[in-house]
């Protein structure tokens, strides 16, 4: 025994999980919903009967999405009773895959869930394959392994007592013309001889050739079979401890104290209720229901090493007291950690829940020397699992359900993740440590995971200042890309129109939203009693109705986000949560969302978490501003806001619009008095409320500075990575990335909503602190500039078109039929205009120099500097705004253009633009005022060159058309003549040929154009006029036309 090692020295006697923990870690969900249409296949796996004769199967591609009469009969068939993630051993595309068990167990789903790929790698595994078997599937009765090339195997333990064997190949997920052929091919089923005597309790797999099961009388079984074999034969050993009791237990039923009943078998309290193989894969180890660990030798066929979890003695009749529940396996890992102690080969993890959850560390050098090669590290040290809730008054009971290990060389750099539950809650925790210091960084090191924020958005309400309707304001809302999945609000619709009957039928071929806006505005029409409408009892009405639909629709939502389990990527560094219907990818918390998250003393008292930031003044100076006071800032903003009325929410969210937008024409000063007047600041906020947000910034900054204010501006800036990654988002990884993006936008656009009315109170009403350093009229412009660019994206994130490249037609093939009559339209992929106008586009950032949770986090923060210009300076934010407009006409979204609107700048180039949208929306007195506004500074000479139109307007500008600008009018005013013609506009095509032939009047091409464009309207007199002008033999030619 090394006694010098810091791993046998003394150490503390007892290691609770501290009480505060920082959050550094975010839960990004996305749902299970298909990721494009036509994208799930399901195959009805045949079943085999005693004489050999199998039934025939059957697959089809799903077209529609799924709905359900009530919550009950979408969580059986659509939500998953199990589920995991399972990592693959390359590093190709397609290579984790999140497996779920449905419709009672019946069915098994699977699908790739990859962020990234290779730029080399053309195709998206994009299809979900949901297998259907005969009987249902055992609990833990999944396992999956692969074979480091293409091939993933699935094995499956029914209640039938069958082993399924099913070979998926990569191309299954990225073509569903594949799967046309029999499933028999790559799905075989075998019965173990040994499971007519035993019942299987767990399925673990070591290799493609190497499964062992436990059961149910104590003791293990090895399957095996050789390379060439399919599955349909497989060699069974089988393994007890020795002891003359397991043996006859596996001839007969036994059944006593000894014996637990779960999942309708009788186990033995022997029963191995977690497995895991060793990394030679030699031996197995064990935690069995008793509240042992085990270790077999898979050559000697028997127990070599036998302990109980904590080193405690028991006797037999104290083994009842302590049995594990069945139902868990989060109870044990193994881990290597080379080089951590010399003549260790590797470690195994386990936690007891006895005595408020223990950890305990093995180290093995030797397992078959049994005690003599097994051996406790820091037997001094109780590692008790983190409590959520260490308040003594919570009544909540926490449990440790899962944990997952990050190894590291030399025991260097270490993870362990730990899931916590408390019913339907739950809680990740992560403890960053090396091997040596582990009692010590217990104290210490724990934190903790932020949840989604998505829906802690308040809800809408609508104001007499607003246009928008209540329902439109509700549609927004619900209808949010990656706010609730489809299948929900279609559950929810049938939900909600079953429990009251207003006589108004549903036209099914209606959209969602026509058909969620019918039903309740039936319901508000339904109360009315009186046959005159009154306009504030309706409005309040139609808020009562669209509440209670949206609570019928979180009430569905919720179980989908019922945790199933913990993984970890041990290749690319990142943890996962399987929910019932989606999974999460777990990553870094952005700086902001660390200062935001966590309590700025917890931050003060960890200055190695986050460096101090340098902020450059306009002298030159540097001012270094501490994160805990960033975090006072930001948080006392936040809660000042927070205490608002509803309707002073609502108004002052109005006045931002006008400020915003609205072409400002007073000084700074009067428009933040302003603002402070339109919002009623004075009358609608308490003293009591400003005397808080004055002491709490006295107490945690002291002073108020434009620094601090830049520090927090400097915070939600990013810089991109200048060397490519040479990698490709899958489109799983798109929607995870702008999930993200939704996410960090709705926080960085409350957080400098938070400061623009603080600056205006403290204008208005100032502290009684030091504000010398403090330039109000700087700190509100460089506010205002920001809160332009989040509002320009809260829209790009919020609203959604059909992808350019969308598919619609469903796979050739035989065998595999729609789901859906052949007369219904087929689904087009519709996606944000920020993912398929700006994500898509956007290489993520590499996870090979770096944790993939960082790397999502900063492809993330790459994609909001990336909308408007990335690392490039000198783009506008005018000029992003003219990019997105003109994008949007490029692919025909008028309507969208329309609302987008709103956002446009007063520049020359960007009422062109609007021409062009007035134009194509045949609005054409609108489009000319426009063209005319914009003639005089585009026809002349600038800085931006003619040959950039095209790039700049998305094409929209041909070539052709953009040498017509920076030329002079005449060439300009053709320009758009040849517009209104294309139009079909003659009236206007003559106002701009006259408007040219006024600098230009010999123009032979323009009297042409004023001749053909007078006679359409019959104008004669001006059509003579210009037929007068011309050249003799111009005349000829133009007097077919007349």
């Amino acid at each position: 025994m090394d006694e010098d090692n810091p791993l046998w020295g003394p150490g503390p006697t007892n290691q609770p999980a501290p009480a505060s923990f920082l959050n550094l870690s975010k839960e990004s969900r996305i749902a299970v919903d298909a990721i494009i249409p036509n994208s799930v296949i399901q195959i009805r796996i045949p079943a085999t009967s005693s004489f050999g004769r199998a039934s025939t199967s059957q697959s089809r591609i799903l077209q529609t999405v799924p709905s359900y009469k009530d919550e009950r009969e979408l969580v059986n068939s659509y939500l998953a009773r199990e589920s995991s993630i399972y990592f693959g051993s390359l590093s190709t595309h397609p290579r984790n895959f999140l497996w779920r068990l449905l419709e009672n167990r019946r069915v098994l789903e699977v699908r790739a869930v990859d962020l990234s790929k290779k730029d080399r790698e053309k195709r998206d595994a994009d299809f979900t394959l949901q297998l259907q078997l005969p009987s249902a599937i055992r609990h833990s009765g999944v396992a999956f392994a692969d074979d480091g090339r293409d091939n993933l195997s699935a094995f499956l333990l029914t209640k039938g007592n069958e082993l399924y064997t099913i070979t998926l190949k990569a191309s299954f997920f990225c073509l569903a013309t594949i799967l046309e052929g029999d499933p028999t091919h790559w799905c075989k089923v075998y019965k173990p001889a040994t499971f007519s005597i035993s019942t299987p309790h767990r399925l673990i797999a070591g290799s493609p050739t190497q499964l062992v099961v436990s059961l149910s009388d104590g003791r293990l079984l090895q399957l095996t079979r050789s390379t060439s074999d399919d599955g349909t034969t497989w060699h069974e050993t089988t393994y007890s401890d020795g002891k003359w009791g397991s043996s006859l237990r596996g001839l007969i039923s036994w059944q006593g104290s000894n014996t637990i009943r779960y999942d309708g078998a009788t186990l033995d309290q022997s029963t191995a209720i977690a497995m895991a193989l060793t990394p030679t894969r030699e031996h197995v180890i064990s935690v069995c229901a008793d509240h042992t660990l085990k270790i077999w030798n898979l050559e000697k066929a028997s127990s070599v090493f036998q302990m109980d979890l904590l080193g405690d003695n028991r006797l037999p009749q104290d083994i009842s007291k302590v049995m594990l529940d069945p139902g868990i396996s989060g109870v044990l890992q193994i881990f290597q950690a080379e080089g951590a102690i010399e003549g260790d080969q590797y470690y195994i993890a386990t936690y007891s829940p006895l005595d408020q959850g223990k950890f305990k560390i093995w180290a093995v050098r030797d397992a078959d020397q049994g005690k003599l090669g097994v051996r406790y590290l820091f037997p001094d040290s109780a590692l008790k699992a983190p409590d959520p809730e260490p308040n003594p008054s919570s009544k909540a009971v926490w449990k440790m359900t899962d944990f997952k290990i990050k190894e590291g060389a030399d025991g260097k750099d270490m993870a362990l993740w730990v899931l916590m539950r408390s019913n339907k809650r739950y809680q990740i925790f992560n403890l960053r440590f090396d091997l040596g210091d582990l009692p010590n960084a217990w104290e210490t090191n724990w934190t903790t995971t932020t949840r989604e924020t998505l829906d802690q958005q308040t809800l809408p309400r609508s104001s007499n200042l607003e246009l928008q309707s209540v329902s439109e304001l509700w549609i927004d809302y619900i209808l949010c890309p990656e706010r609730f999945p489809q299948v929900v609000l279609e559950t929810a619709l049938a939900v909600y129109n079953s429990s009251q009957t207003t006589g108004q039928g549903t036209n099914q071929k209606a959209s969602l939203e026509e058909r969620m806006c019918l039903a309740v505005e039936s319901r508000a029409l339904f109360q009315q009693t009186d046959n005159q409408l009154d306009f504030i009892d309706h409005h309040a009405a139609m808020q009562q109705e669209w509440s209670l639909f949206h609570q019928t629709v979180q009430d569905i939502h919720k179980p989908f986000w019922n945790v199933l389990s913990l993984s970890y990527d041990n290749h690319a560094e990142m943890p996962w949560l399987a929910f019932a219907g989606g999974c999460a990818p777990l990553r870094d918390s952005s700086r902001v969302e660390i200062l935001v998250h966590n309590n700025p003393a917890d931050l003060h008292e960890s200055p190695h978490l986050l460096e101090s930031l340098s902020v450059e003044d306009e002298n030159g100076t540097r001012d270094v501003e501490q994160p805990h006071e960033l975090a006072v800032m930001i948080q006392a903003a936040a809660r000042f806001r927070e205490s608002f009325s509803q309707p002073l929410r609502l108004v002052s969210e109005v006045v931002l619009v006008t400020e915003l937008w609205q072409n400002p024409s007073s000084s700074v000063p009067i428009r933040m008095q302003s603002f402070y007047d339109q919002c009623d600041f004075g009358n609608a906020i308490g003293d009591g409320v400003v005397d808080t947000l004055h002491s709490t910034l006295a107490d945690g900054i002291g002073e108020l500075g434009t620094d601090l204010f830049m520090a927090i501006l400097d915070e939600l800036s990013h810089l991109m990575p200048t060397e490519a990654s040479g990698l490709r988002s899958t489109k799983f990884g798109l929607r995870t990335i702008v999930k993200g993006a939704q996410e960090l936008i709705e926080l960085h656009h409350s957080i400098l909503f938070d400061l623009l009315v603080v600056v205006v109170m403290l204008e208005v009403e100032p502290a009684n602190m030091s504000t010398e350093g403090f330039d109000r009229n700087a700190v509100y412009m460089s506010l205002v500039e920001q809160l332009k660019r989040y509002q320009m994206m809260r829209w790009l994130a919020c609203n959604t078109r059909q992808d350019p490249d969308s598919r619609t037609d469903s796979p050739e093939g035989g065998p595999v039929k729609s789901a859906a009559s052949s007369s219904a339209p087929l689904p087009v992929k519709s996606s944000t205009v920020l993912e398929n106008l700006f994500a898509a586009d956007l290489e993520p950032q590499s996870y090979y120099d770096q944790t993939q949770s960082a790397a999502l986090t900063y492809s993330i923060q790459d994609l909001l500097n990336w909308v408007t210009g990335g690392n490039d300076q000198s783009i506008t934010l005018d000029q992003a705004l003219v990019h997105v407009q003109c994008n949007l006409l490029v692919n025909k979204n008028y309507n969208l253009a329309s609302d987008f609107l709103q956002f446009q700048p007063s520049t020359a180039w960007a009422t062109y633009i609007k021409g062009r949208l007035f134009l194509l929306r045949r609005d054409f007195r609108g489009a000319a005022m426009f063209f005319q506004k914009a003639a005089f500074k585009l026809s002349r000479q600038t800085k931006v060159s003619a040959a950039d139109y095209p790039t700049t307007s998305s094409h929209l500008l041909s070539p052709a058309e953009a040498a017509h600008f920076n030329n002079g009018l005449p060439a300009y005013y053709s320009h758009i003549l040849a517009l209104f013609e294309a139009a079909s506009s003659p009236s206007y095509a003559a106002d701009f040929a006259r408007l040219a032939l006024q600098l230009q009047p010999e123009s032979t091409q323009l009297l042409s154009s004023l001749f053909r464009s007078s006679l359409l309207i019959s104008d004669f007199l001006s059509a003579f006029s210009a037929l007068t002008r011309l050249p003799q033999s111009e005349q000829s030619e133009l007097l077919p036309d007349l």
